[in-house]
């Protein structure tokens, strides 16, 4: 092993055969106890060898790298932070990787490629690391890594690091602790923001999500999220911006919204109506959202927002709109709706006219966009009537049922879409009456000649975007794993 492990004097060759030897013995469970002592060294080398020239050795290292990843931690839940070993159990089992690792964060720097690929392989590590209570005098202290795991979230140029960064983060300190450790940091940085990379701006909005979802409300927060929204106002009006960083900036906002804190939204109003944000489409549902209740004037907006926001309009006031004018107003159900809509809201019981008023076929869309808000009143009654959608005929339609549930926070946090029968199945698991209601009210008709039986997720895909029936009553074999994984989340 000691052998393997020196790399003085080898040629590529050689090298890239050591790599794969290491990579076989860490591999095999036969060697488990034996290798132990050998796998800081190990970690060490492949850290440090990843930045090669060559392509062999780089791939070469990389597998060793996973396979010491994997040898330590076993598999990772994609779908939650961190595994089961905390910082505290890692640290104290592999000392010496805790300076290692401090060691590389702290020399990163944004213009040296062979920093930035430690620093992303170190980053990936510590995201399999779940956060531990320690205070600062412990010997394996987690305050070491947030301020270099910070400066490579918000210098980097590479995407792919800071992404790694933030998850770290995010595994690393839990909410609370992470909200009153950066405060004042954040603070002083937002004032200081002008030379940084625009990179920067989503790796704080990512945070920024993860601490608004997440922790208490504190009078230290509440002035953080001020003060950065001031900054990213400053950035509106004085930068021309990439649409995704709008993208990012204003999911912020929305974020902020929908949390009931209040948001100046006059700086985005004034960039809109001065043509500055005209190219920002992938935005139009979040602005859509942010102004739909606070503008009325929309004369000077892009053509495609202005249509969204006075549809919108005209949707919640039980009028009907193509986006310029008011052709006529609502039919009789659509009042039926709106008024049942007010009754619920207002803590009346009016669930059961409610219901089927909801499923009529003509109201649909109007069905939908009313089930955000209802979800929030009786999650229960609504995602009862969600169900029935997740198995309707059309795909827009279920996998737009299958969205709302997902962002409403239902099920666990997860990193993919899921297929509308999916989110069905995981429902239906935690509300085991919902598969009769839906049987009793779903109009669907199953057709066992159109079933499409997939080999591979690719096909399935496929199979999901190409079909306009929902033609497969069962839940296939892969789908049935990722639901038991979910599963245990809920």
């Amino acid at each position: 092993m000691r052998q393997l492990l020196r790399n003085e004097g080898k040629s590529t060759a050689i090298e890239v055969h050591c790599a794969n030897v290491l990579k076989a013995i860490i591999s095999n469970r036969i060697f488990k106890v034996q290798i132990n002592d050998y796998i800081e060294d190990a970690l060490r080398l492949s850290i440090d060898r990843l930045p090669s020239s060559s392509w062999n050795l780089r791939n070469a290292y990389s597998q060793l790298f996973s396979a010491i990843t994997l040898r330590i931690f076993g598999p990772q839940n994609l779908n939650k932070l961190g595994t089961g070993m905390s910082a505290f159990e890692f640290f104290t089992t592999y000392q010496s990787l805790y300076s290692l690792f401090l060691e590389i964060l702290n020399k990163f720097e944004p213009s040296n490629q062979q920093s930035v690929d430690r620093a992303t392989a170190v980053s990936a590590f510590l995201c399999h690391i779940k956060p531990t209570k320690l205070s600062a005098t412990d010997k394996f202290c987690l305050k070491s890594f947030i301020y270099p795991l910070h400066y490579i979230a918000f210098t980097s140029h590479s995407d792919h690091t800071r992404t790694f960064a933030v998850k770290a983060i995010r595994c690393l300190f839990q909410v609370d602790s992470l909200a009153e450790l950066m405060t004042h940091e954040y603070l002083i940085m937002l004032d200081d923001i002008h030379g940084l990379p625009f990179g920067w701006i989503t790796s704080l909005c990512q945070i920024i999500h993860y601490i608004v979802n997440e922790a208490d409300a504190t009078p230290k927060l509440e002035t953080l999220l001020k003060t950065i929204t001031v900054a990213f106002d400053d950035l509106l009006e004085k930068k021309e911006l990439p649409d995704l960083i709008v993208y990012y900036i204003l999911s912020v906002y929305l974020e902020l919204k929908r949390g009931g804190r209040s948001v100046c939204l006059e700086t985005v109003i004034r960039c809109l109506r001065s043509g500055k944000m005209s190219r920002c489409l992938a935005s139009t549902e979040i602005l859509t959202e942010l102004l739909h209740d606070g503008v009325d004037d929309v004369a000077d907006f892009p053509d495609q927002l202005a249509k969204s926001i006075i549809q919108r309009k005209h949707q919640e006031s039980g009028e009907y709109s193509d986006g310029n004018t008011v052709q006529n107003k609502c039919s009789g159900d659509e009042l039926i709706l709106n008024k049942l809509c007010a009754q619920v809201k207002e803590g009346k019981d009016g669930w059961n006219d409610l219901e089927k008023i909801l499923l009529k076929p003509s109201l649909v869309q109007i069905s939908l966009q009313k089930l955000k808000e209802l979800i929030e009143i009786n999650e229960e009654k609504a995602v009862q009537v969600l169900a029935v959608f997740l198995q309707d005929e059309q795909r827009a339609v279920r996998q737009t049922a299958s969205d709302i549930i997902i962002y409403s926070h239902l099920l666990p946090k997860i990193n993919f879409v899921l297929f509308p029968r999916v989110t069905y199945t995981l429902i239906a698991s935690k509300y085991p009456h919902i598969p009769s209601f839906v049987q009793e009210r779903s109009s669907v008709q199953f057709d066992d000649s159109l079933m499409v039986m997939p080999t591979s997720l690719e096909q399935r895909v496929f199979e999901e975007v190409t079909q306009n029936t929902f033609s497969e009553p069962d839940i296939f074999e892969f789908e049935k794993e990722s639901i038991e994984s979910f599963q245990k989340l809920l």
